[in-house]
C-alpha cells in the first residue's frame, strides 16, 4: 500500500470518527493514474463500491486487530453459496449454517466427532496424561449394548449363531482315581430264609469227640456258638471237635 493510500484511509477513519456525513470517497491507485476507485459511507458503515473485489489490508500491510461488537462475522460457502457466521454467545464460539467444523483430519458435527480418514485412530490425551475420560452417562457400542460401569453391561440383541469350530485334540489322560473308601456299615438283618433240604449224611465222626459249629465273628474276631445265619452276625462258620 502507497503512501498516498495509506494518507486517504487514515483521513477517512478520522472523519468517521468525527462522526462527518460523507458520501463517497475516491483516490487514485498512484499519482499519474486518472481511475480511481471508490469507497461508500453509509451513515456509519464501510461498504466498497464492488462486491467481492477489494481486500482488507494484505499479506504485507496487515491490520493488528479486529475487533467487533455483538454481531458475527459472515462467510458465503464458495461450495453451495449458503452465508455461514461465526459469533459468541454466552461466552461460546457458535458456528451457524455450517454442517461441520474441522480441524486437521477431524469434523465436530451436530452429533458427534468424525475423521475425514477412516481408518485414522481419534486419540483422546497425550501419553503421559493423568487425567480420565468422563461421560455423562456410559458408553454405546455399534452392536447396541451399552457400558455404564467398567462390570456392568447392557446387552444388545442376540446376534445369529457362528458356525461350529473345528474339534480340538484329544486332551491327556487324567490322574488315577484316589485309594479304596472305607468299608460301609452293615446292612439291616434280613428276614429269614425258606428251610433247605437235608443234606447227605456226614463221615462217622471219631469216637469220643462231638462236631460243634461255631461262628467266628468278623467284626471282633470272637467264637459264637452256632451258625452265623443263626446268630445274624457277620462272619465265617468253623466246624469244632469237642471232647
Amino acid at each position: 500500500m502507497n503512501t498516498y493510500k495509506k494518507r486517504v484511509i487514515g483521513a477517512l477513519l478520522i472523519l468517521i470518527l468525527c462522526g462527518t456525513n460523507i458520501t463517497a470517497l475516491a483516490w487514485s491507485k498512484s499519482a499519474k493514474d486518472a481511475t480511481s476507485e471508490t469507497l461508500q459511507k453509509s451513515l456509519t458503515d464501510l461498504i466498497p463500491s464492488k462486491d467481492n473485489v477489494y481486500n482488507l489490508g494484505s499479506s504485507e500491510m496487515r491490520w493488528k486487530s479486529i475487533n467487533i461488537g455483538e454481531n458475527s462475522l459472515s462467510f458465503i460457502d464458495k461450495i453451495n453459496g449458503h452465508n455461514v457466521t461465526l459469533g459468541v454467545e454466552g461466552g461460546r464460539l457458535v458456528v451457524r449454517n455450517a454442517g461441520a467444523l474441522q480441524l486437521g483430519f477431524l469434523q465436530f458435527t451436530a452429533t458427534g466427532i468424525e475423521a475425514l480418514d477412516p481408518t485414522a485412530d481419534i486419540t483422546i490425551g497425550n501419553v503421559g496424561d493423568r487425567g480420565l475420560l468422563r461421560t455423562a452417562r456410559g458408553i454405546k457400542y455399534p452392536d447396541g449394548s451399552i457400558q455404564t460401569s467398567a462390570t456392568s453391561f447392557i446387552a444388545g440383541p442376540t446376534g445369529p449363531t457362528g458356525p461350529s469350530g473345528r474339534k480340538g485334540e484329544k486332551g491327556d489322560t487324567g490322574m488315577s482315581g484316589g485309594p479304596q473308601g472305607f468299608q460301609g456299615i452293615q446292612g439291616e438283618k434280613g428276614d429269614k430264609g425258606e428251610k433247605g433240604d437235608q443234606g447227605p449224611a456226614g463221615p462217622s465222626g471219631l469216637t469220643g469227640f462231638t462236631e460243634k459249629i461255631v461262628c467266628l465273628a468278623t467284626a471282633d474276631r470272637t467264637m459264637r456258638l452256632g451258625t452265623c445265619t443263626e446268630l445274624g452276625i457277620l462272619g465265617v462258620n468253623v466246624t469244632i471237635l469237642i471232647k
